[in-house]
């Protein structure tokens, strides 16, 4: 009987140790966007004559932030990166919209947003797969 439950209690916590990650995933594309956006600014600051490559630049961070947050959710298991990728590209996409809609004035879902998420999930799924698969080469 004690087998059952030990058994549960060790399912427990690997998927606990998964969401973990997807969430260190997440916080760690946030981050990185903030970052990112700090050193843009700086950037913008010395040389206005990037504003009006703004909207590529701002898909560019999107970009670069979900492939880290994928990186950081599926770096140390190796197993199932590809749905913790997917986990946490969605989630970074989630929360990011939310958090720098709160910066810009609100938060909007439009079509645009609908092809974030099929990138993204792309995204996560793809650098998920690659980084589970990723063997380091012995000497």
């Amino acid at each position: 009987m004690l087998e059952k439950y030990s058994n549960k209690i060790n399912n427990v916590k690997k998927a606990n140790g998964s969401i973990f990650q997807v969430l260190f995933g997440t916080l760690g594309g946030i981050i990185f966007s903030l970052t990112a956006i700090i050193i843009l600014a700086v950037i913008l600051y010395f040389n206005p004559m990037l504003e009006k490559n703004m909207g590529l630049i701002s898909q560019i961070i999107k970009y670069f932030s979900a492939i880290t947050a994928a990186i950081l959710a599926s770096i140390n298991k190796r197993t199932k990166g590809y749905l913790r990728g997917l986990a946490a590209c969605i989630l970074y996409l989630f929360a990011g919209q939310i958090l720098f809609g709160l910066f810009g004035g609100g938060v909007v879902f439009n079509k645009l947003f609908l092809l974030d998420l099929l990138t993204f999930s792309i995204i996560g799924i793809v650098t998920g797969a690659i980084v589970v698969n990723y063997k380091k080469k012995t000497r």
